[in-house]
């Protein structure tokens, strides 16, 4: 007994260590990661860009933002389901088929419109208004993994257009882009944001045209996912025309989509980057249009819903 009394101070500090231990361990095994790796496309497209500007918002915030480029948005949800990444731009149609029990939406956070350019001597005077024209044709499609890929499938089969009435290129839009040019595309499909620098660049090409889409409200009747979007004649460049007629579109809404293991500390960090980023507005959305939660592909996480 007068042992145990003469090491009580012992005992009672050696208490109080594991005890502080503890709380330490319970601190750091709850603080948030500080940094996570962002998936987007390549160097250049829109998702990239975007990426850039959630980099730069968590920096500012004390996080740091990794971005790893993908192909695309088939391609970067198949790695965010397999762990190799914590948040992702996925095009709508592709992120319905995401794995609910692995990956949520957080938001929508805008428009992504599909651009189809066609070079201009197939249709010098009246210009083209229907993919059924371009059956026979050369088109470039998106490349294996991307977003674009199997929308423009989608679009071409509901004219009736496969490989055996057109030949299909996968190709990247850059390369794409490139083979419209050289004569070695007709026409080309890409999905890509208002502000896209490779869509300047080829919206401003004069020897390309785009296509303004006649069956616009059909097709966005047909697929839900889809919204009818308007560019109006002179929008890129009042003075010299650009577009030269008022353009009917169709857009897919890009989700953000994170892992349903993401520290609700990073589910809270993108979600105020998306609303610093995305709420100003564009080209087809007005002001606090998006971020939003309605009509995501993937169920919205508890948290995405509280932030937002």
């Amino acid at each position: 007994m007068k042992k145990l009394e003469s090491n009580l101070p012992l005992i009672l500090a050696g208490i109080g260590v594991l005890l502080l231990l503890g709380m330490i361990a319970q601190v750091v095994f709850t603080l948030p990661p500080r940094t996570l790796t962002m998936l987007t496309g390549r160097a250049g497209g829109a998702y990239y860009e975007g990426g850039l500007l959630y980099q730069d918002f968590a920096a500012q915030n004390g996080f740091t933002i990794d971005i790893v480029e993908t192909a695309g948005s088939r391609e970067a949800l198949r790695m965010l389901e397999a762990g190799e990444g914590d948040v992702a731009f996925i095009q709508g149609g592709v992120a319905a088929e995401g794995d609910p029990t692995t990956v949520s939406g957080l938001a929508t956070v805008g428009y992504e419109p599909v651009w189809i350019f066609y070079r201009r001597e197939l249709a010098p005077t009246d210009p083209l208004t229907s993919p059924r024209q371009l059956a026979g044709l050369r088109i470039a499609i998106g490349e294996t993994g991307s977003g674009t890929n199997p929308l423009a499938r989608l679009l071409l089969e509901d004219y009736g257009i496969t490989e055996e009435d057109a030949t299909l290129l996968e190709v990247s839009s850059t390369d794409a882009l490139a083979a419209l040019r050289a004569g070695e595309a007709d026409a080309a499909f890409f999905v890509l944001n208002a502000l896209s620098p490779l869509l300047r660049e080829t919206i401003n090409d004069r020897s390309l045209e785009l296509m303004s889409l006649a069956d616009a409200e059909a097709i966005t009747r047909r697929h839900r996912f889809l919204t009818q979007l308007s560019l109006p004649r002179g929008t890129v460049d009042l003075l010299d025309g650009v577009p030269r007629v008022d353009i009917n579109l169709v857009a897919p809404s890009v989700n953000l989509v994170v892992r349903n293991d993401l520290h609700p500390d990073i589910l809270r960090l993108l979600a105020f980057a998306a609303v610093e980023i995305s709420s100003p507005g564009g080209f087809f959305a007005g002001r606090n249009v998006f971020p939003s939660t309605l009509n995501t592909d993937l169920p919205v996480s508890n948290e995405g819903e509280t932030y937002l």
